[in-house]
């Protein structure tokens, strides 16, 4: 078979309600020389059988069966089963626009990009599309432009949680030359930030990046794949994801900006998943300025809103009046006692806190809250990082803060 300019890499598990969609999305593509390799990781509900299906009427498609052992093992043996010259990987819930990989391969050939980065849409069970905006323009960028601009604003901004490059492996087609660098010696008990540990490296390693915003990726945001078990074993894997970024990092000229970086990146995936390693015994964390007995609306009902109503129930420094968010009727479907941010008239309250950690959306809201609702500034209480005391946190955390409130 002729060698293809284009792999695209779908690790698949248990998807089988959005699997058709997503291969759909790739087959039916305006150009059609690519090679497709599925990688089955141990499905148990039939997934592995619509690869097999779809294997049978398109010579494109590789499918690879093994026993379930994770998204790291199962895209490091489609990379080893592909023979792309770029490699672009989708996740099997999530579907791409038609012309993705003719505008990919365009770009490549014709530029000789060693990473082309695409836009993406979070697409809602709602049916709200929502466009995730990258913060560069289209065009061609070369290693100068890397090191002197995008690696300063890797992981993060001077806004929290903000960072200039997304982590996701769908948001880059990557010349196959780093991947082999970056990806083939990963730890394979790393399931969280998995992107980040190859993607963040092939950044520091790429000479020439393409932008092209304008062609989409979209992400399916379904709810359970948003919630987080909470095991030592995960608080492990979150450690194990900061010691291997470390690890390169500390190979690389800007090696104590990069650390920065990484440590600011554990802070904020801590406090995603598992805020009660962050726990004080006045107020919440990463929230201050408001008084204990305060009457509050919490306006955010995603995983790190759910979070702080959960801790503002336990150590009852706070009186809940109301849990807001646009996207109310989906979480009363889940049973969560949301409502609309129209109940903010009606509701007396102090404060409204903003659980949210995404900069540009809190942002937003805190707009909206201003110009819709007429909430006077002072109410409104956000995540300042650099007001925070870290004295009450652990050791390790402390000193992560304050590096962060020192800059």
């Amino acid at each position: 078979m002729k060698t293809k300019n284009i792999s695209v890499i779908v690790p698949v598990f248990n998807t089988i309600n959005y699997l058709k969609k997503c291969l759909d999305s790739i087959i039916g593509q305006s150009y059609s020389d690519f090679q497709i390799v599925l990688v089955d990781d141990g499905s148990t509900d039939g997934s592995g059988s619509v690869c097999d299906e779809y294997a049978k009427t398109d010579d494109r498609i590789k499918v690879i069966h093994q026993e379930n052992a994770g998204v790291v093992k199962a895209r490091k043996n489609g990379l080893r089963e592909s023979d792309g010259r770029y490699i672009y990987y989708v996740d099997s819930d999530d579907w791409i626009d038609d012309r993705m990989i003719e505008s990919l391969n365009r770009i490549a050939l014709e530029h000789k990009a060693d990473m082309v980065v695409v836009g993406n849409k979070r697409e809602y069970e709602s049916g709200k599309s929502i466009i995730s905006h990258l913060p560069f323009e289209n065009g061609l960028y070369d290693q100068a432009w890397i090191n002197n601009v995008m690696l300063e604003k890797m992981m993060r901004t001077d806004r929290f949680y903000e960072n200039a490059h997304r982590v996701a492996f769908w948001n880059y087609l990557i010349d196959r030359n780093l991947l082999e660098k970056n990806q083939t010696h990963i730890d394979d008990k790393i399931r969280i930030w998995d992107d980040a540990v190859v993607t963040y490296p092939c950044l520091l390693d790429a000479k020439k990046i393409y932008v092209e915003k304008d062609i989409y990726y979209h992400y399916r945001q379904r709810s359970n794949s948003l919630k987080r078990t909470k095991s030592d074993d995960e608080y492990k894997r979150f450690q194990l994801v900061y010691k291997t970024l470390v690890s390169r990092f500390v190979k690389e000229i800007k090696k104590e900006m990069l650390l920065k970086q990484a440590k600011y990146l554990l802070l904020y995936s801590i406090l995603f998943s598992f805020p009660e390693k962050l726990e004080i015994s006045e107020g919440v964390f990463p929230y201050c300025d408001f008084p204990k007995g305060s009457r509050v609306i919490i306006y955010g009902a995603g995983v790190f809103g759910e979070k702080v109503v959960e801790l503002l129930r336990k150590n009852k420094y706070a009186d809940i009046e109301a849990w807001v968010d646009k996207n109310f009727r989906m979480y009363q479907e889940k049973g969560l006692n949301v409502v609309s941010p129209e109940e903010i008239h009606r509701a007396e309250y102090d404060y409204i806190i903003l659980g949210v950690l995404v900069a540009g959306i809190r942002e937003n809201i805190r707009k909206s809250l201003e110009e819709e609702h007429g909430v006077p500034t002072e109410k409104i209480i956000d995540i300042d990082l650099k007001k925070i005391d870290a004295t009450p946190l652990p050791k390790e955390f402390q000193d992560i803060l304050k590096d962060f409130q020192n800059e």
